[in-house]
């Protein structure tokens, strides 16, 4: 299987595969439909990375300030030390991270539904 690249340097060759056939209108339109589209995908997969990171960011920096505006007899119940708050912040967003969500369904489950 040619990869997207391959399949876009192909088309765009005016008249000509690699192996010398010659490309129709169709092949070479829908070439460049398909890599067009990759690159439309990985551009919104990237921005959303982007976008889940930095939410990440201001919640970790919100908590952070919420923790640090506490007296330390209140975290002290709560079972922190004031120096080690962003250390536990990050676990606990770590953590949260890692554990699927309330209602998520398993991908073996929505295929067998």
């Amino acid at each position: 299987m040619l990869s997207y690249i391959e399949t876009y340097a192909r088309a765009v060759v005016p008249g000509f595969k690699a192996d010398g056939r010659k490309v129709s209108i169709d092949e070479r339109d829908l070439a460049l439909s398909v890599a067009a589209y990759r690159a439309v995908n990985a551009l919104a997969d990237s921005s959303a990375k982007l976008l889940r990171r930095a939410r990440l960011w201001a919640e970790r920096r919100q908590t952070i300030n919420e923790l640090s505006r506490l007296s330390d007899r209140v975290l002290k119940d709560i079972g922190i030390d004031r120096y080690s708050i962003p250390q536990t912040v990050d676990e606990l967003l770590r953590s949260r991270e890692a554990a699927p969500a309330k209602g998520a369904i398993a991908s073996d489950e929505k295929l067998a539904a």
